[in-house]
């Protein structure tokens, strides 16, 4: 029948269980039944909550027998034996171990004593071999991976009378076998342990295919990693062996005994045309090669043969230098070595006398072009007939170089009345200096110049840049044209108005360095006009009257050629000023006014030449460079209040002598 599947089995341990009831280990509970020819077993020591494991059994001719395993089996309390032992499995769903060979270790399996060989467990689904003892047998094997239990029977094995049995344990990640074999008749009782049978395991196994087993996966040890000897042929070169090609063909360059071939070794190869045994060129077989021109070795009556030019090199020939090399017959070509100096480039020359490989002054960075030479060593270039402009020098085709003209610098050209030439930065005449009427610049002996306005009408220049004044036109620069040049009908020669007040003071340059002018009154220290008066009163604001004067420098507008020059012609302008009461008390100027003359005069002094600035925080005008320029006049307006007083107070001062003009006009409007 079978067991019952009760949990729990030992109660406690026993030393030896009773005659009739014949347990070793543990006493069951009830209800766990014996059939005749059975018994019953139970765990080692177990507890009534344990899970019960295989620890002990009787044999099968009632002596007692050692389990072989450890691990955990299903909680059926007993389990039925027979002739052959059943070794529990973990889980019924797991799968086992596989099979295999399995080496026994150290000890032989019969007598237990140690073994010279190991012998190999075949382990098969249901078949297991003792190799040269048992032949194969039925056996099972149940449990899971980790830990697999297999049994075995023979009715007979080997020269054994009576049944035999093996029985065990495969663990360790299904590599360890641990088993027990058990002949009754025989009294054989031996426990052993077996290893996965591998290459590497250090252990020769015949029946798995190895011819040898050094305990490693190593090739070229002598014992490869296939665990077949190690073997000149096998692709593995090995001490003693020079080459391993994988054949024991010669003349592929590893010989049939590993040896490498080579020329020289005095074997000749199929490739070889001869071997002598040497490296020596010149003995009838150089490089394994019979002698012939071509062949690459200078031989006999050979000058040379390819690259084999016998130390000789173009110095052997009285060249400069180049590269020697030899022809198809095996004679020197020295078409590759230069002779420096015949007139021809060869070799590495760059040049040679005349010949520049078609290299000029521009390639060699002299753009200015030139005749470009060669050294006498020709290996560089002889540049100094290359033009360089910016040497001073005038030369090629250079048209000057710096103040280099060629003794041609005035400027002479027609239309031209002086100067000199300029010569720019790629040395080429520049006649932008030169003294010409229209280049709308003032030059030297001109009035004027307004370039392609010469001679018109309203730009006041003739063509020949001289005034038009006296031809009745008002131009933009004349303050007057009354259509002549006579002084005392207030207009001067000069197209000028007349102004007939200095400004008081009487300085040295009273009389030209600043004069005043007021229209539609008597120019004089103090002027006054009524509200509304035409005459005197250029505004239209009813309760003020606006005042139109004029300012001159430097007594005229303009001086023209032939009378002389008034006698302030030197003076020069260094400053100009509102001062004292134009800038504060009751009769200052308002600020509009004030600003308006600065900007006045500013803009005439600019026209003539001279740059402007005012003072931060001043009324005080700085002119840059001092203006020294003759009749520069200008017209501005300022506003009186009826019944009020304004001062126009202004300082003049001259650079060339230090000498300051003050002019004060107070100007008055009555109702």
């Amino acid at each position: 029948m079978k067991p019952p599947q009760e949990r729990t089995c030992c109660v406690r341990p026993l030393h030896r269980s009773s005659a009739d009831q014949p347990l070793r280990n543990g006493v069951p509970l009830a209800g766990c039944q014996r059939e005749s020819g059975t018994r019953c077993i139970c765990d080692t020591g177990s507890r009534g909550d344990d899970a019960p494991t295989v620890n002990d059994a009787s044999d099968v001719d009632g002596q007692p027998a050692r389990t072989v395993s450890d691990a955990p089996v299903a909680r059926s309390a007993c389990h039925l034996i027979g002739w052959s032992v059943s070794l529990l499995a973990a889980s019924a769903a797991a799968s086992p171990c596989p099979g295999g060979r399995f080496l026994v270790q150290k000890e032989d399996v019969v007598s237990g004593r140690p073994a010279a060989s190991a012998r190999a467990v075949v382990i098969a689904p249901s078949a297991l071999t003792l190799e040269g003892l048992c032949g194969p047998g039925p056996a099972k094997l149940h449990g899971t991976a980790r830990r697999t239990h297999v049994t075995a029977t023979w009715r007979s094995c080997g020269d054994f009378h009576g049944k035999a049995r093996l029985e065990g344990r495969i663990g360790d990640a299904c590599n360890v076998l641990h088993g027990r074999f058990v002949v009754p008749k025989a009294g054989i009782r031996t426990d052993f342990v077996a290893t996965r049978s591998r290459c590497g395991d250090g252990v020769l196994d015949v029946g798995n295919g190895e011819i040898c087993d050094d305990g490693n996966r190593i090739d070229g040890d002598g014992c490869n990693a296939d665990c077949t000897p190690s073997r000149c042929g096998d692709r593995i070169i090995e001490p003693g062996e020079q080459c391993d090609d994988g054949n024991t063909r010669d003349g592929d360059g590893c010989s049939h005994a590993c040896r490498s071939e080579f020329c020289g070794d005095g074997i000749q190869q199929p490739n070889e045309e001869c071997d002598d045994g040497n490296f020596v060129f010149g003995d009838g077989c150089s490089n394994c090669r019979l002698p012939r021109c071509g062949n690459g070795f200078r031989e006999g009556v050979e000058q040379c043969d390819g690259t084999d030019l016998g130390a000789y090199g173009c110095q052997n020939f009285d060249a400069d230098g180049g590269l020697l090399a030899c022809k198809p017959n095996c004679t020197f070509d020295l078409s590759g070595c230069q002779f420096c100096g015949n007139g021809r480039r060869e070799g590495t020359e760059r040049c040679d006398g005349a010949d520049v490989g078609g290299e000029t002054c521009a390639s060699q960075g002299y753009p200015e072009g030139g005749v470009l030479g060669c050294q006498n060593h020709c290996i560089s270039f002889d540049t100094r007939g290359c033009f360089i402009c910016g040497n001073g020098v005038k030369e090629g085709r250079e048209e000057c170089d710096f103040n280099d003209f060629g003794g041609q610098g005035a400027c002479d050209a027609p239309g031209e009345r002086g100067g000199h030439l300029a010569c720019t930065a790629d040395c080429r005449v520049s006649r932008a200096p030169c003294w010409v009427c229209g280049n709308g610049r003032l030059d030297p002996g001109e009035y004027c110049d307004r370039g392609a306005r010469n001679g018109e009408p309203d730009f006041g220049c003739s063509t020949g840049c001289q005034s038009l004044c006296g031809d009745g036109f008002l131009a933009s620069d004349e303050e007057c044209d009354d259509g002549n040049r006579q002084d005392g009908d207030g207009c001067s020669r000069f197209c000028g108005n007349e102004h007939s007040y200095a400004g008081g003071g009487n300085e040295p340059y009273d009389q030209c360095f600043m004069q005043w002018n007021v229209e539609g009154v008597t120019p004089a220290a103090r002027v006054a006009c009524r509200d509304g008066d035409a005459a005197c009163d250029r505004g239209t604001d009813a309760g003020a009257c606006t005042f139109l004067y004029f300012l001159s420098f430097n007594d005229a507008f303009v001086v023209l050629p032939g009378p002389s020059p008034p006698a302030c012609y030197n003076a020069k302008i260094a400053t100009v000023a509102l001062t004292g009461a134009s800038i504060d008390g009751p009769a200052a100027l308002a600020t509009d006014d004030v600003d308006h003359f600065l900007a006045m005069v500013a803009h005439v002094l600019e026209r003539a030449g001279s740059t402007v600035t005012r003072d931060d925080g001043t009324t005080t005008l700085t002119v840059d460079p001092p203006n020294g320029h003759l009749g520069v006049c200008a017209s501005s307006m300022l506003t009186v209040p009826v019944d009020g007083e304004r001062v126009l107070e202004v300082v003049v001062t001259d650079a060339a002598t230090a000498a300051v003009d003050r002019d004060r006009i107070t100007f008055a409007c009555h109702p």
